[in-house]
């Protein structure tokens, strides 16, 4: 029951994230294209999120100071490996949220001091702000 609850939450994530995409790339308007930079990027982290879930489908188990991970996802069917990546996404769609929160709110910031930030501007604060720490996490995966 849990897993197919589980696998139901996650899709229904996925079709609202794409959707949302859809109707961001489709129709947003000009005067709104600098934060909807950062909304993007929220999106899809959210859907890298959605993503990473439904395939490790992860179970923590805390015992003491230490955690057990059991993946009981599709991506068992593959191997520990894949599901670790998956998991691995699964984190770093998080931290990525996160930090978009972060820049968003500096945008924000800049707006109320009357300081329209650039589309450069923004994807300055992207790079340097939300990309370096899943950028580790993803080259541990890797190694």
């Amino acid at each position: 029951f849990v897993t197919i609850l589980h696998s139901l939450c996650g899709l229904t994530s996925i079709i609202f994230d794409i959707l949302l995409l859809f109707c961001m790339f489709r129709s947003t308007p000009t005067s709104f294209s600098t934060f909807s930079i950062l909304l993007k990027m929220h999106a899809f982290s959210d859907l890298a999120m959605a993503i990473g879930g439904v395939a490790s489908m992860i179970r923590l188990i805390s015992i003491d100071w230490s955690v057990i991970y059991i993946s009981y996802g599709p991506c068992t069917l593959i191997g520990p490996s894949v599901c670790y990546a998956f998991y691995m996404i699964l984190i770093a769609g998080a931290n990525i949220t996160m930090y978009t929160i972060l820049v968003s709110f500096l945008f924000r910031l800049l707006m109320l001091r009357n300081a329209q930030p650039t589309a450069r501007q923004v994807y300055l604060m992207i790079v340097g702000m939300i990309l370096p720490v899943p950028t580790i996490l993803i080259v541990r995966v890797l190694i």
